[in-house]
């Protein structure tokens, strides 16, 4: 039996790296979905919970918004409802508000809260997040 020598043995550990090199897989990170964000600005004096829920469908989000403040939703594109309703206390009822709406995905919606006795100038001065 002959013995190995040194450049028979290196020779050996390269084609087993190599050979180890080409099984190895790789994996496949799936491109994020394009989502619809919607910014909400408070104009007003009093505390909101907006919420977005999927006109069809599980998909709901939602945020409390602070006087003068800004939130934040994101969700798929899509047919959604969105409600505000007013969680200050002394404010009335009337101030929720229901509407559809159609979110497109890759896009930014901006939504400016306000009431007929909201001060603009009084809002926060600085720029959306």
């Amino acid at each position: 039996m002959s013995a190995l020598t040194p450049g028979a043995l290196a020779l050996i550990r390269v084609v087993g790296w190599v050979a180890a090199a080409g099984c190895a897989s790789t994996s496949v990170v799936p491109e994020p979905k394009p989502t619809a964000r919607l910014i909400v600005e408070n104009l007003t004096d009093y505390v909101w919970h907006v919420s977005v829920a999927a006109a069809a469908g599980p998909e709901s989000r939602s945020t409390e918004i602070p006087a003068r403040g800004f939130g934040e939703v994101t969700v798929a594109g899509g047919d959604y409802v969105i409600e505000q309703a007013v969680r200050s206390a002394g404010a009335g009822a009337e101030l929720a508000r229901r509407l559809p709406a159609r979110l497109e995905p890759g896009q930014t919606y901006q939504w400016r809260l306000g009431t007929l006795l909201s001060d603009p100038a009084g809002a926060s001065p600085r720029d959306p997040p």
